[in-house]
């Protein structure tokens, strides 16, 4: 992934207001790896329900903001992500909701997918972060392959979201 100003981030918000995304705090950018990255993700430090999703879709950048569906933001039974196929357990796991892109989204609809809870996909299927469960299906396809499942998986996220 090309490294991100704040100000791209903001620009690139699909499912939010300008006004919103212009009030929206973006994380410190110095120290991310982004030649790891699929895309850059956070979750929102004073709402655990919140989470933010920047990546390159096609030839523009796309930000979605997410939420989660249980009020403590992830879900307490154990489930793959449909990002990165890591099976997480209960507690780094859960649905994530993305209110569609213009007049569907200001009507109130939606799309969701199960998704790691620390958002640290890209890192799970590089290897470079342990997963945290035990409970891992044996993995057979080469790290590019699964990079490249990753990379599929999300852009028909997005394409979901941005459908009218």
């Amino acid at each position: 992934m090309i490294p991100l100003t704040p100000g791209q981030i903001r620009g690139s918000f699909v499912n939010l207001s300008r006004r919103q995304a212009k009030e929206l705090s973006v994380p410190q950018l110095e120290e991310v790896a982004w030649d790891t990255l699929d895309f850059f993700a956070w979750r929102h430090g004073r709402a655990a329900d919140r989470s933010y999703l920047v990546t390159e879709h096609g030839d523009r950048l796309v930000s979605l903001a997410l939420r989660t569906s249980e009020k403590k933001g992830l879900t307490p039974r154990s489930g793959m992500c449909g990002v990165c196929c890591t099976v997480q357990e209960g507690g780094n796991f859960g649905l994530f909701v993305a209110s569609r892109a213009g007049s569907s989204g200001r009507a109130g609809n939606s799309v969701g997918i199960y998704l790691c809870g620390d958002l640290d996909c890209s890192l799970y299927v590089r290897g470079i972060k342990p997963r945290l469960t035990r409970k891992q299906m044996g993995e057979t396809l080469p790290q590019r392959d699964r990079v490249a499942r990753l990379q599929l998986n999300l852009a028909e996220f997005i394409d979901k979201v941005l459908e009218e």
